[in-house]
């Protein structure tokens, strides 16, 4: 159910389950040739937390699945009474959630009192299977996955009848979206907040205190122009340069990755251009764009990463996908067709 393909409405739903079975994704998932993967058995103890931390690759969506076989529930009694009982019967719940340092993210969860309607995200008390979707998982951000449980691991039954010792409860982990590198920093000493308003293709934002706008999405695909606006202000002289991972490495390294560079601009002014997206871009996959507004600038070559005297740095997020437009036919040039096309489409056949 990890790798299922999602059917009927988003998320798991009581028709659809998780979705239909993809063999292709489950088998990549375990040959792991784009370390974006992770697949591991564990063993949690009684009152522990189990916690790993993953870097977001942008090789997809992040998500962190468990498993794990419940041991046997007490039976309940054939009555009327009983008919559809929902009182959960989970003996041992573990509990997943994922959490960025600001948001704790928590798993499907379905109301069976309403059974259309769509999964929401809360505190799974039903199934031995709890699954955490992120989609917007920013890349070369850091995020932790913690494990524990609730309440007492099921006891062991001695001998004379009586509860033992807590036993330990076996649990499966796959986590999917991850294996990426933390980005470089870029700070000014001072910042100046020279950056008045920026645009990107679908992000119109105007600039605030804070310097990290990777909520906000840009969406790209192979091959598009997309304008690039820049609005500045202040007195001062001033050079803007727009760094973009085309190819989710980690780093603003690679040719082309530098994507746009301005001339010297005085005082209050604006920085236009058209960046275009290169080929070779992996659909559904993210990654970090960085813009730099350096003051006074005694260095033109000034790189992605590293202290500056003064000016700002803004990140936003790359998202790549498909074309708008697909390709079609809108014309036939060769063989020359004598016939009408309208005359030639007729059916064979026609009733009388």
């Amino acid at each position: 159910m990890h790798t299922a393909f999602d059917a009927g409405n988003p998320g798991p739903d009581y028709i659809y389950g998780w979705g239909l079975l993809d063999v292709e994704k489950a088998a990549k998932v375990m040959i792991n040739d784009s370390k974006a993967h992770s697949l591991t058995e564990r063993v949690l103890e009684n009152g522990a937390t189990y916690t790993q931390q993953v870097v977001a690759s942008g090789k997809g969506p992040l998500i962190a699945t468990i498993s794990w076989t419940d041991p046997e529930a007490a039976i309940t009694t054939a009555t009327a009474a009983n008919l559809n009982n929902r009182t959960p019967k989970l003996v041992n719940d573990l509990d997943i959630r994922v959490s960025d340092g600001t948001t704790t993210f928590q798993p499907w969860v379905l109301n069976p009192d309403k059974p259309a309607d769509n999964a929401t995200k809360g505190d799974n008390i039903r199934d031995n299977i709890e699954q955490i979707y992120i989609p917007n998982a920013v890349a070369g951000r850091t995020y932790t996955i913690s494990i524990n449980h609730k309440g007492t691991l099921k006891r062991e039954t001695t001998t004379s009848g009586t509860l033992g010792n807590p036993i330990p409860q076996n649990y499966a982990l796959v986590i999917s979206g991850i294996g990426g590198t933390a980005y470089c920093s870029s700070t000014p000493t001072e910042k100046s907040g020279a950056i008045q308003s920026f645009s990107f293709g679908n992000i119109n934002n105007t600039s605030t205190a804070k310097s990290d706008f990777t909520d906000l999405r840009a969406s790209v695909s192979i091959g598009q122009k997309i304008p690039l606006d820049i609005t500045l202000t202040g007195n001062s002289d001033k050079i803007v340069k727009v760094f973009i991972d085309w190819n989710s490495d980690g780093d603003f390294d690679d040719a082309n990755e530098n994507a746009a560079t301005s001339n010297t601009i005085s005082g209050t002014g604006k920085f236009s251009t058209v960046i275009t997206a290169p080929a070779g871009l992996v659909v559904g996959n993210s990654s970090l764009m960085r813009v730099i507004c350096q003051e006074n600038p005694s260095n033109a070559q000034f790189t992605a990463c590293g202290t500056y005297a003064k000016g700002e740095t803004e990140e936003y997020s790359i998202i790549i996908t498909r074309p708008a437009d697909d390709v079609g036919v809108t014309n036939l040039t060769s063989p020359e067709m004598p016939f009408s096309v309208q005359e030639q489409l007729k059916p064979i056949f026609q009733l009388p």
